[in-house]
């Protein structure tokens, strides 16, 4: 039997409140960004940073375990706790006027199956949200990644207007 095709919505923040899905994003967020095989966000060691991460899946069974110490001492920690998610969300979605989510529902209203949600804003702008949120605990790394993405847009001409940010 064929599974249903994935339908792509966009949604603004209000309609997704109403609609009730911003639990099922957060979860499909977690799920996908802490999976083991591609990128496995699922905690970092407290101690060590982003440096030292573990998939979802491990981090719950650890903690299932009450194993949830790093082999350093440090302790692992959600990479996307649910109520900073949420809070993450709210904000980059608040204005609609500069935000979009497209979220793709699996044939189902209730299960999100992928997402991506952006901004559109100047690259000065795109840089300083980039840095402060997504590399906040590694910082040299996100300054090194932006600037090699502003000679590379600048190299092809595209630098001087808006960018859109797809996340």
């Amino acid at each position: 039997m064929l599974e249903p095709s994935p339908r792509f919505r966009a949604l603004t923040l209000s309609e997704l409140k109403r609609q009730n899905l911003l639990p099922g994003l957060i979860e499909s967020y977690q799920k996908i960004f802490g999976d083991g095989d591609i990128w496995k966000e699922g905690a970092y060691c407290s101690s060590e940073g982003w440096g030292n991460v573990i998939s979802l899946e491990e981090y719950n069974k650890r903690k299932d375990e009450a194993k949830l110490r790093c082999e350093c001492g440090g302790l692992f920690r959600p990479c996307y706790p649910a109520e900073e998610l949420e809070e993450r969300i709210k904000e980059e979605l608040h204005d609609p006027e500069k935000s979009i989510l497209v979220i793709a529902d699996g044939g189902t209203k209730e299960k999100i199956s992928g997402f991506l949600w952006g901004n559109i804003a100047e690259f000065d702008e795109i840089e300083q949200m980039i840095v402060n949120s997504r590399y906040s605990l590694r910082r040299d790394q996100g300054l090194s990644e932006m600037n090699l993405l502003k000679r590379k847009l600048g190299e092809k001409g595209l630098l001087g207007g808006p960018v859109s940010l797809w996340r």
